[in-house]
């Protein structure tokens, strides 16, 4: 390859189905690589695995596939589940547990606990109270019974409806990168054993995200390269900038910024609860209140400054859920805030709704609706040691052997939520062209629909002849065991 692989104790395969084929795709000869050598000896193996399937090796695997593949995305926010070849997820829910209520006194039943569809549904009757409890932690599953339930849950009557594990397809996953080798163990485990799926193929979103995206105006300009640019996946733990070549993630060249929709979800929590109401455990309202009400600033200084003086432009009230009269919250509209203002007056007292008073409560926004997301500009506002968004491309470009590296800049690919901000695509473009250099054109593009897009990646390759080429087979994996195909795809 045209970069130097990265050091791992196993081939630098993220993107399986770019990977070179691991049987012969001619003739029934053993292969000579790594995959179709004994691993004890080195010597080239014999049998199914060291044969190409078109001929002595046995039938193409297809013949044995008895219902569809099943695709999930099980991200740190959200989990996502469907049918390969589908065009959006069918089951698709909070990655949580949750429980409404105080917690239950000694000798009480604790509260029932909600699952996937369950807590999507109790979040829109009310989402105020509501407590979640997520099996990830920073992007890595930790909490593998509440994983578990979660894939039944999704892929039980209730959710996607499917067949045992056996009966179909396969499962195709997508997995997030720098996986600790003992957790992708845990996930052929599950997969395989608990599941019973007979196939198995994992996938990184980047890659997978810049696959599935139709190129617009601006790569086209910069005539970038088919299958190489970078993606910066702005995710609910963190945030990646994945440069990918020839379609499979240089592995190598992967920056991580440990701050993702979750910290900004917090830091709105602890503005809104300093400054106005209290919201403090309100996670659901609080990211509510991020996607309608947060932008991100062209001119952050210059906003700020005006957030302090008279005019106050951005200043908005947003309505809290209570239940009752709101579900969901929303901004006030500004006839609607003259008109609050207007009765408040009357009445003798200050703007919004006092706690008791009959209606929602009212939360004061103001320079909180752009300084929280510049956190991922400017990390070090919340004390993180970290380059913002921007560095953190220019560093994955610049990881990236020269030759590539107008390419890359050429077709830089947002996904994730953090691509859901008002002017996050604009702002990201300023700062990258004062980083890039001058002779190159740059290009910076959003995939639609920017949180499905690894899994509408991943469902294109499920419902193709790579899933059948590439993926683990239960097989294989009970031959070779979990800890070998965790460290080669994983």
């Amino acid at each position: 390859p045209p970069f130097p692989a990265p050091a791992r104790r196993g081939p630098a395969i993220l993107a399986p189905w770019a990977a070179p084929a691991r049987r012969d795709p001619a003739g029934g000869t053993p292969r000579t690589g790594p995959r179709g050598r004994d691993p004890a000896d080195g010597t080239p193996r014999a049998g199914p695995r060291g044969r190409r399937l078109a001929g002595g090796g046995g039938a193409p695997r297809a013949a044995a596939m008895g219902g569809g593949v099943v695709v999930m995305d099980a991200g740190g926010g959200a989990l996502r589940c469907g049918w390969g070849g589908g065009s959006a997820p069918e089951v698709e829910g909070p990655h949580a547990a949750g429980r409404r209520g105080p917690a239950a006194k000694a000798g009480a039943l604790p509260p029932a606990r909600l699952l996937l569809d369950e807590v999507t549904a109790a979040a829109a009757r009310d989402p105020a109270g509501l407590a979640l409890l997520r099996p990830a932690d920073r992007g890595q599953v930790v909490d593998w019974p509440l994983e578990h339930a979660l894939w039944a849950r999704a892929l039980g009557p209730a959710g996607l409806g499917a067949p045992p594990g056996a009966q179909t397809g396969g499962l195709a996953a997508v997995v997030p990168p720098f996986m600790l080798p003992s957790l992708g163990e845990t996930l052929l485990e599950t997969c395989f054993e608990e599941f019973r799926f007979p196939r198995f193929l994992p996938g990184q979103a980047g890659p997978l995200a810049l696959a599935q995206h139709t190129p617009g105006p601006e790569w086209a300009a910069a005539a970038g390269v088919s299958g190489c640019g970078v993606v910066l996946d702005c995710g609910f733990s963190s945030t990646h900038a994945v440069p990918v070549l020839g379609g499979a993630a240089v592995q190598g060249a992967v920056r991580r910024l440990d701050l993702g929709g979750a910290g900004l979800t917090r830091l709105l929590q602890d503005e809104i609860s300093l400054r106005s109401v209290n919201i403090a455990g309100e996670e659901l309202v609080a990211e509510q209140c991020k996607h309608d009400a947060c932008f991100v600033s062209a001119d952050p200084l210059g906003d700020l400054r005006a957030a302090g003086g008279r005019a106050r432009p951005h200043r908005a009230e947003y309505l809290l859920p209570d239940g009752d009269s709101l579900t969901r919250g929303r901004l006030r509209t500004h006839e609607e805030t003259l008109e609050a203002a207007s009765q408040a007056r009357a009445a003798g007292g200050g703007g919004g709704t006092a706690r008791g008073a009959k209606g929602p409560q009212v939360a004061v926004l103001n320079q909180e609706r752009f300084m929280v997301p510049e956190a991922l500009f400017r990390p070090a506002n919340v004390g993180l040691n970290q380059g913002g968004v921007a560095e953190l491309v220019a560093e994955a470009v610049n990881a990236c052997p020269a030759a590539v590296r107008p390419a890359m800049w050429g077709r830089v690919l947002v996904t994730g939520g953090g691509a859901r901000l008002g002017g996050f695509e604009a702002r990201l473009r300023s700062e990258l062209r004062s980083l890039a250099p001058d002779t190159v054109d740059l290009g910076v593009e959003s995939t639609a629909d920017p949180e499905r897009a690894a899994w509408r990646g991943l469902s294109q390759v499920a419902a193709s002849p790579a899933f059948e080429q590439f993926a683990v087979t239960r097989e294989e994996y009970e031959e070779r065991g979990a800890a070998y195909f965790a460290d080669l795809y994983l």
